[in-house]
């Protein structure tokens, strides 16, 4: 299948936002553009190659983690997968469970956990002096 047709049929919109980039780029990057309409290559291998090197750095001890990057960070694995015709792609331990969030999508949680429910208003506390007779031992000078 074609890099184009395997979009257009994606769901995932983790993946379809690395499709979206590859495509994008292979506007003004010749290499990229040759490099996805090769056979062997596909849109989902490609993400199960992205998926398999961010679990590399998640596992710590014997354990797997946690893993955060930016954006550019899969975007530079998947043209890479594009890239080299010898990848091995490792299937994910059947343990593991992947949530891949997007820059985009974290700054849409920040924003709804930014903005207040209710906009309280900051009560400010007056404080009224007194003039007071001068401090004792104080001279006055009127």
């Amino acid at each position: 299948m074609m890099f184009e047709e395997e979009l257009k049929k994606e769901k995932n919109p983790a993946v379809i936002r690395i499709g979206n980039y590859l495509k994008k780029r292979a506007e003004t990057d010749t290499s990229v553009k040759n490099n996805l309409n090769k056979e062997n290559k596909s849109l989902k291998e490609c993400w199960d190659y992205v998926l398999g090197e961010v679990a590399k750095t998640m596992y710590r001890n014997g354990n797997f983690g946690c893993a955060a990057g930016d954006d550019e960070d899969l975007y530079a694995l998947a043209v890479h997968y594009y890239d080299e015709d010898d990848i091995k792609i490792e299937p994910l331990p059947t343990n593991m469970k992947v949530e891949a969030k997007m820059d985009e999508d974290k700054k849409e949680e920040k924003t709804a956990e930014i903005e207040p429910k209710e906009i309280q208003k900051e009560k400010v506390k007056r404080i009224s002096k007194s003039k007071k007779d001068p401090v004792d031992g104080q001279i006055s000078l009127f």
